[in-house]
């Protein structure tokens, strides 16, 4: 039987067509569904012309990059709740991407197991002129934001290892996605990607600017002598920028990195997108190297200053 069950959920101004919402009803134990007429046309289908049930409503429906996160709202709900209210990406008949809301409420019988969900589905209005979601729009990022906190909040913790430091960077991660969503194109790649990318990228600036702000009270002959002390010659005449000449091109930016930059090997790792094996790998590897090098070259000067000396 179909339901006729008005659920009341939140509107916002310009963002809802109230002409695309429909109701439907979901038997738990059997797992038989029923649409009304106008659920069927939120997904572009005429009533009757498919047929339903709890698996089709998530996994023909859904967007895939949202089943996961769908399918364990319903599950957490159906153990510990009595109603669910998310909002996902559709897929229409024609395939195109919708965006709906969805709201539900469990029934239960006396022992608490449940039998029945009925809930209320509107169509959201995410759609620019071409069609395609409006990722600017405000109640976007909303979901955007309390969708991706905490998986980018884990993220950064990782990096960094400091929980304040950690929720300072995560809101200013969230502040230049936004600022930045126009730039974002979904053909490029999930939108999930390209906020790592920002969130990546935004913590190797950190970092960078850890460096620049210690670098201001340390002189470049500090810099000189720490980056000297990993060799086994003495002396100020080492010609530094001659020995790193020998090095490999990314042998020398991680040697810079560890030694005249100042970062950690676990920095550089995060700075580099490299395992942090193998960043203390090539740094052992590139540091043998310029011993020998650095004999050679000291070899060199002190045969010089020897005829110097005669001459």
């Amino acid at each position: 039987m179909m339901i006729l069950h008005q659920l009341p959920i939140e509107k916002h101004t310009s963002y809802i067509n109230d002409h695309k919402e429909g109701n439907w009803e979901l038997n738990v134990k059997t797992k038989e569904l029923s649409w009304s007429p106008n659920q069927y046309k939120i997904y572009g289908f005429e009533p009757g012309e498919v047929d339903i049930n709890s698996d089709y409503f998530l996994l023909k429906t859904t967007h895939v990059s949202d089943v996961k996160r769908i399918a364990k709202i319903i599950d957490d709900s159906l153990k510990n709740h009595n109603e669910y209210n998310f909002k996902r990406r559709i897929v229409k008949k024609d395939g195109s991407i919708g965006y709906a809301q969805t709201q539900a409420k469990i029934l239960r019988e006396q022992n608490g197991q449940a039998v029945k969900i009925v809930g209320l589905t509107r169509e959201v209005e995410t759609m620019n002129a071409d069609g395609q979601i409006d990722y600017n729009h405000p109640e976007f990022f909303k979901i955007f934001y309390k969708n991706y906190k905490k998986a980018i909040y884990s993220k950064l913790f990782k990096m960094t290892q400091d929980a304040e430091v950690t929720q300072d960077l995560c809101q200013e991660v969230f502040v230049k996605a936004w600022n930045n969503m126009s730039t974002y194109k979904k053909e490029k790649g999930e939108l999930y990607t390209w906020l790592i990318n920002i969130t990546q990228n935004h913590c190797k600036d950190y970092f960078k600017s850890l460096y620049f702000k210690s670098k201001q009270k340390t002189s470049p002959l500090d810099l000189g002598i720490e980056f000297k002390s990993v060799l086994p010659v003495a002396g100020a005449h080492l010609d530094v920028e001659g020995l790193l000449l020998h090095l490999k091109p990314e042998q020398k930016e991680i040697v810079e990195l560890l030694f005249m930059q100042g970062f950690t090997h676990q920095e550089v790792a995060v700075i580099k997108k490299m395992p942090l094996g193998t960043v203390k790998s090539v740094s052992r590897t590139s540091i043998n190297l310029l011993r020998k090098f650095a004999t050679a070259q000291n070899d060199e000067t002190l045969q010089v200053q020897s005829v110097l000396r005669v001459a």
